[in-house]
Formats: structure tokens, sequence, C-alpha cells
């Protein structure tokens, strides 16, 4: 009678005694194994009136890329941002965090009125997506163009404010 236990294999002899093989277990991968975190993308000194500005990979300086070139297919699930302080005024949405994928946004999927958290995790599973697809997200493939713009209205405030925001992935199987 052989059981198999983690990575080793218990066989029990007729003699009653237990004899233990190495084994070299097959992987088992799950779907949240494939999640992962790209950034940061960031925009400094936000201003009124932004239309569909894309945030830079890394830092902040005029010369910094757009975009972050993805390393093969996936999904686009979420995104995590932060702003530096919190939107004080420009009413709902205040400041729309689209996914981009090849330039273009993908939907408004992610919109933070003025009076939101400085700092959360938006993604279709916790149900704030406030449109767009839902399960399955944005997908991409290897080699698209991905980063995140930012809309401010003309009542949009503080403008001083900063902001930083990931692309919450789930990479192709």
């Amino acid at each position: 009678m052989a059981r198999q236990t983690f990575n080793r294999r218990v066989t029990t002899l007729d003699s009653g005694k237990q004899v233990t093989d190495p084994t070299n277990a097959p992987a088992v991968e799950s779907e949240n194994a494939r999640f992962d975190q790209i950034g940061p993308l960031r925009k400094a000194n936000l201003a009124i009136n932004l239309a569909a500005v894309a945030l830079t990979a890394g830092g902040v300086d005029a010369d910094a890329p757009v975009n972050i070139v993805a390393g093969r297919a996936g999904e686009i699930v979420g995104i995590a941002y932060g702003f530096s302080a919190a939107i004080a005024a420009g009413g709902a949405p205040a400041a729309p965090l689209p996914a981009t994928v090849n330039g273009p946004a993908k939907g408004d999927l992610f919109s933070i009125a003025s009076g939101g958290a400085q700092a959360a995790v938006l993604n279709e599973t916790a149900g704030d997506v406030t449109s767009g697809p839902s399960k399955g997200a944005i997908t991409f493939q290897e080699g698209d163009l991905l980063s995140v713009a930012i809309t401010t209205n003309g009542t949009f405030a503080p403008t001083t404010d900063d902001v930083q925001a990931y692309l919450l992935v789930r990479w192709a199987a």
C-alpha cells in the first residue's frame, strides 16, 4: 500500500514496515500565484482640466517613460493608488484613473471622488468598478504598452496633489 504526502511517498510493506521515498511532486499553481503589481506610475502636481494624461513609469521627470511593456499576456484586474493629500474638491468623479493598453483608456474603470481616501485598492472583485468590463477585466498581450491615465475637472483641488498608482495584473497561464 502506498500513499503520497507532500514530496514523499510512503509505502507500507507486508511486514508492516514503512518505507519513505522522496518524490518530485508536480507543481500545483493556483490562479492567485500569477498576480503581480506593476509600477509605480506617477504624476506630480496635478492640475485642473487634465485630459487623460498618462502617468510616468518610475519617476516624474519630463523624459520618464509613460508605459510599461508587458512581458507576457494577462489581464488588468485592479489599480492600487495613493494621493499625497486627500482630494478636497472636484465632485464625483474628481479624478478618474483608467488603465490604458497601447495608448487609449480601456474603460473609465476606477473613479475617485472628492473627499475620497488618499490611498486604496480598486478592483473588480471588491465591487468598486464604476463601468467597463467586469470579471476578466482588461486583457493585454505580450509586448503591449500598459499605463494609467488621469483626468481632472475644472474644480479639482488641491493642485499640489501627487498621485502614484500600480497596475494589479493576473498573468496568463
